[in-house]
């Protein structure tokens, strides 16, 4: 008996500690779900894009190249309005050549590496290999490709009128589908999927719309010399709970390859 009510007193302030913590009234020090649940709500409040692991351009010693960043892996939450989320910039000159790349983009850039302001200048500057490789003379560094995000001065009122509806489980296989249809090659395929698989796989459904017209509002491409083929996808995502219907997005005059050529590809969570 004298062990029973010992246990019973135990059980007991467990239950009195596990309500105060859940209620908020002291901390969850151990950590434990079912005391005090993981609230991800802050995150999408406006620090949110510093709760989600990404690129720092200040921090370029440990970041040379971004796919093999902190980027991987982990979840994006919806912000508002939504972040434009890593979008990347390949260049593939026929012949090694210095070039200069500006975005004019309506907001604000939050993230970049290499650094996308140099002293009094923005912009990348850097010397091009036809394998992708870029050398970049602020640092002395080379590179797979240019990164970026940022902050839309205004939401953008995206089309969401066409798409495909994905499930989760399925989002791999469609996305392995539909990029080289948009012109991307093996590599650039990987380096999305791999960023963007684990996001989307987390939805029940996600709603995917590639925009670009108004893409191209939103974020313009000054790049010198001027490149012989560009390809810009860029994807807006939706999460939903169920699948609904929706009329297919179809594509036409999708660029091909030829000469110099700049292929970029990011993308964007809307409510």
């Amino acid at each position: 008996m004298r062990i029973q009510k010992i246990i019973g007193i135990l059980v007991l302030i467990l239950l009195i500690l596990a309500f105060l913590t859940k209620v908020g009234y002291i901390p969850n020090y151990l950590g434990v779900e079912f005391l005090c649940p993981p609230n991800h709500a802050h995150l999408n409040k406006d620090n949110s894009h510093n709760q989600v692991n990404r690129h720092n351009g200040n921090n370029e010693n440990t970041n040379i190249t971004p796919t093999e960043s902190e980027h991987h892996n982990v979840p994006i939450f919806t912000d508002t309005p939504p972040l434009v989320r890593k979008p990347v910039i390949y260049l593939y000159p026929q012949k090694p050549i210095n070039v200069q790349v500006r975005l004019n983009f309506k907001g604000q850039i939050i993230e970049s590496i290499p650094n996308y302001k140099v002293t009094h200048q923005e912009g990348w500057y850097v010397l091009a290999y036809p394998n992708g490789r870029l050398f970049n003379y602020q640092n002395g560094r080379m590179y797979k490709y240019l990164y970026w995000e940022g902050l839309p001065a205004k939401s953008v009122n995206w089309n969401l009128t066409t798409g495909f509806v994905v499930k989760g489980s399925e989002v791999n296989a469609f996305l392995r589908n539909i990029l080289p249809v948009l012109g991307l090659n093996k590599q650039e395929i990987a380096d999305f999927i791999e960023y963007w698989g684990p996001v989307l796989t987390k939805n029940k459904y996600n709603l995917i719309h590639f925009s670009f017209a108004k893409y191209e509002q939103l974020a313009q491409l000054q790049i010198t010399p001027k490149p012989d083929t560009i390809i810009r996808v860029f994807m807006v995502v939706k999460p939903l709970g169920r699948p609904i219907k929706i009329s297919s997005q179809h594509f036409n005059n999708i660029p091909q390859r030829k000469g110099f050529t700049v292929v970029e590809w990011g993308g964007t969570i809307v409510q």
